[in-house]
């Protein structure tokens, strides 16, 4: 009896589990007709208009919601205005946003307005892909990476304990909450 009892409850978890809440969404404010491949970013400027990074054609636009309308912002490649694989659009100082090239180990700088700016290298002394995972409103910008020539333990820490950088002070980061 109760082993009959222990797999009548058993054989009812599963089922159980596999009962994901569905939750509406609510009609949407705006909806954008041409397709993308593979979204891996998106941030709303100012303006209202939208920056993607779409990394099927690895292309940064500009999509106007209002009107339809898109357009490249730079273009693939390795010089001024250019990335070779963009990714993540990270809030900047005032309304900028900066777009981040981890191949190239660079950061681009894009206005308000949708146009690519400055470049700025990515900081000496980390070593690896070091991941820029966000920036400030003073420009600073904060990686999860580690020092050169660290061992994997400090990787593994180097996850739980941020890299703060300060993009016009210089080029040498500063670990953990320093200034």
């Amino acid at each position: 009896m109760r082993l009959l009892l222990c797999a009548t409850i058993l054989a009812a978890l599963p089922a159980a589990a596999q009962q994901v809440p569905t939750r509406a969404l609510k009609t949407p404010e705006a909806e954008f007709e041409q397709p993308f491949d593979a979204v891996f970013a998106i941030r709303e400027l100012a303006s209202g208009k939208v920056l993607v990074t779409d990394l099927g054609p690895k292309a940064v636009l500009l999509a106007d919601l209002a009107t339809g309308e898109q357009v490249n912002v730079g273009r693939n490649g390795q010089g001024p205005g250019e990335y070779q694989f963009p990714g993540d659009l990270l809030p900047f100082r005032g309304d900028s946003v900066v777009l981040v090239d981890r191949v190239s180990r660079r950061l681009l700088v894009v206005s308000p307005e949708g146009k690519l700016g400055r470049t700025i290298p990515y900081p000496e002394g980390l070593s690896g892909m070091p991941d820029a995972r966000g920036a400030d409103r003073q420009g600073r910008i904060y990686f999860r990476a580690a020092p050169s020539g660290a061992s994997s333990a400090a990787w593994r820490s180097a996850a739980r304990s941020p890299i703060r950088w300060r993009s016009s002070a210089g080029t040498r980061p500063r670990s953990g909450s320093t200034a």
